[in-house]
């Protein structure tokens, strides 16, 4: 009965961790004694909460947060931090107190650990998808499609897929090219502007298929890394002058129909701008009409390694961008991943993140959401009814709301 359940509370919550709590963590003592009562309710005859028990215990301050089944397992392995296999009252705490009431940078921070699964201090572009999965039914929708896409091509079950198994999959199954034709397709003014540009008189003859396969080959290291970066029109017309040896700073026709070409691209593509999978893919569909070939150019076009597969993050940009011109949610998601993994290594370390996150809408979005980061959930007094703990959030202080704010301007490069 009730002297049963005062005994185990004050076994979770004595005098001397409630003191040691109550200096370490962003919660009162009656918030901690709120919080010793739920963590009471869900422990099972040891004290301590195993991973199911610790989910559904959170469950009721972050449901959000509860909802991502990979990201519980993480949450839970991180608020376990002596490795012993349960969480105590004190690790409870602890993450509860980051998640709840932490700074900006310390929510950030948390979210990172979160997703750096093997704990290498670095997260594969492809696992920052699941933290933006349940931001609407069409961001699901095409983060299983990629899933499914994977599944299709990887007929070794490697987690990779190379070139062979690439080609099989669509002589197997053509409707698969379908999903890829608006990344591979070049928009109709793009193409004439460039099939007018290879018919001048001057530079007959130097516009090859050839030429845009060598000018892949020869792109190695950071300069292949950067095959999503944006290029302005100077950058581009100094690639084309690379690439097919023609001279556009005084051929005018052809530097206009260059020009032309690249307007048109920047016009058709849902980023509004133009990177160097966009020129060599238009090039190679411009000068050669064989499927083979312009396959296995849109497949070397998002191997960003050139190690001959395509692992998780490269497929998962080759199926955003063949749905970025029909769907906002792709748009959006390339916008994430293309700003918080700039060098395209596909990989995150933390400080990339932390100092671009911000530029991120979709992880702003994903802070709000999993971890209340505008409004905070509020821990009632002890004795408050259970339902309570859903309700409006304290007050935040000024200094909180001050500090909150510069941070926020700082990483958003505000004065």
């Amino acid at each position: 009965g009730g002297v049963r359940r005062m005994q185990r509370l004050r076994s979770v919550a004595n005098k001397r961790t409630l003191a040691a709590l109550a200096e370490s963590a962003n919660f009162s003592r009656e918030e901690l004694l709120t919080l010793a009562a739920h963590y009471n309710n869900h422990v099972g005859h040891e004290m301590r909460l195993d991973e199911a028990a610790f989910t559904a215990a959170l469950r009721q301050f972050l449901p959000a947060l509860a909802e991502h089944d990979l990201l519980m397992r993480r949450a839970y392995a991180l608020a376990d931090a002596n490795c012993n296999g349960i969480v105590d009252f004190a690790e409870f705490v602890k993450q509860l107190s980051v998640a709840m009431r932490g700074s900006l940078p310390e929510k950030l921070r948390f979210l990172f650990d979160v997703l750096d699964i093997d704990g290498s201090g670095e997260v594969e572009v492809s696992e920052l998808a699941v933290v933006v999965r349940n931001s609407g039914r069409e961001m699901q929708n095409l983060l299983d499609y990629a899933a499914e896409v994977m599944q299709a091509f990887d007929l070794d079950g490697s987690g990779g897929i190379d070139a062979e198994e690439f080609a099989a999959s669509i002589a197997r199954e053509p409707a698969l090219l379908d999903s890829f034709h608006d990344a591979i397709r070049v928009n109709r003014e793009a193409a004439r502007a460039l099939h007018a540009a290879r018919r001048i008189d001057t530079v007959a003859g130097a516009f090859t298929y050839e030429a845009v396969v060598k000018a892949e080959r020869d792109m190695q290291g950071a300069e292949r890394k950067r095959m999503y970066a944006d290029l302005s029109v100077e950058e581009y017309l100094d690639v084309c002058a690379r690439v097919f040896g023609v001279d556009v700073e005084t051929d005018r026709a052809l530097r206009a129909l260059l020009q032309d070409a690249y307007v048109a691209m920047e016009a058709g593509s849902v980023r509004g701008a133009v990177n160097m999978r966009d020129v060599l893919n238009a090039w190679v569909q411009v000068l050669t009409t064989r499927r083979d070939e312009q396959i296995k150019m849109f497949f070397r076009l998002f191997d960003l390694d050139g190690n001959g597969v395509l692992d998780g993050n490269e497929i998962l940009f080759m199926v955003l961008s063949s749905k970025a011109a029909v769907s906002e949610a792709a748009g959006n998601v390339i916008a994430m991943l293309q700003t918080l993994d700039e060098d395209g290594d596909g990989s995150v370390t933390f400080e990339e993140f932390s100092s671009r996150a911000f530029r991120a809408p979709l992880i702003v979005q994903a802070l709000a959401q999993l971890f209340q980061v505008h409004r905070d959930a509020p821990v009632p007094a002890h004795g408050a009814g259970a339902s309570a703990l859903s309700g409006a959030g304290r007050p935040r202080s000024s200094q909180e709301r001050d500090a909150d704010a510069a941070a926020l301007r700082e990483r958003r490069g505000e004065r």
